[in-house]
């Protein structure tokens, strides 16, 4: 009978702490909301909304936001033009906070299995597709859309995001997927069927974007993220080079990607 006794009391106090650590939670988020931000957060959102976009050049961040979506090219900046927008309006509805998400659908390709393809993380990728090209064939034939915007990809200056700088809106990150695992993969197999100069001026024309991205955005996340990308770059790069034959040399596009940053477009401060 006591140990029943104890038992309930032993529930009941863990019922009063559960209950005490809901209202202390409901009381502190009813706080801040009846507060507002403090002067040093208004303060820091007042110079997120002072940074000027880049003057000149091409905005990754279109691209990189539909990259899983059906969306032709020649409409990514009007619907991503027509999302801020629509951010914009909802924020002055006194719209509760929100996570900006796509307003596409999601390409078919986008779910493939891109397990076989190499990681970005990953290091011997090279090796990897040399022992079963046929196999990363394969694989990279179930993302025939995401593959090809590589090329589009190479020609982005920088990754400026337009969604208003604001607490009710988390800080919306363009996902690319499986994309950058499907460009490192491609430019693996490239050079493991022979054609070793192409494959070598993708990987760098790669890396030269993911560097330009870095310097030139308002993304602290991509910022980390594109050090990443351009770190599985170079390790490709390396694999590539140490396999060269001596007498071939490596294309011009690999000295610029490697060089200092040719930052195309103005960034405002």
């Amino acid at each position: 009978m006591n140990d029943v006794s104890g038992f309930a009391r032993a529930v009941r106090g863990i019922v009063l702490v559960l209950l005490t650590l809901v209202v202390l939670f409901a009381a502190t988020v009813a706080a801040y909301r009846w507060r507002g931000p403090t002067e040093v957060q208004r303060d820091a959102l007042a110079s997120m909304q002072q940074r000027a976009p880049p003057q000149k050049g091409v905005n990754a961040f279109p691209l990189l936001w539909y990259m899983r979506y059906d969306v032709p090219d020649g409409e990514l900046n009007a619907r991503m033009a027509a999302e801020v927008e629509d951010a914009k309006d909802r924020l002055a509805r006194g719209s509760e906070p929100f996570i900006p998400e796509p307003a596409a659908r999601r390409l078919e390709e986008a779910a493939g299995d891109a397990s076989p393809l190499c990681d970005s993380d990953m290091a011997g990728c090279l090796d990897k597709v040399a022992a079963d090209p046929r196999s990363i064939r394969e694989a990279l034939a179930a993302f025939p859309t995401l593959r090809a915007r590589e090329a589009a990809f190479e020609e982005a200056d920088f990754y400026w995001s337009a969604f208003p700088a604001d607490y009710r809106v988390a800080l919306p990150f363009a996902n690319p997927g499986a994309a950058p695992r499907i460009w490192l993969s491609a430019s693996a197999l490239q050079y493991v069927e022979g054609d070793r100069q192409g494959a070598l001026a993708n990987v760098c024309r790669n890396i030269g974007t993911w560097r330009r991205l870095r310097h030139g955005t308002n993304s602290l996340i991509v910022s980390m993220a594109a050090m990443r990308e351009a770190d599985s770059g170079l390790r490709l790069f390396g694999e590539m080079l140490a396999a060269l034959p001596g007498a071939e040399d490596v294309p011009r596009e690999c000295s610029d990607a490697l060089g200092p940053v040719d930052q195309r477009s103005s960034v405002g401060s």
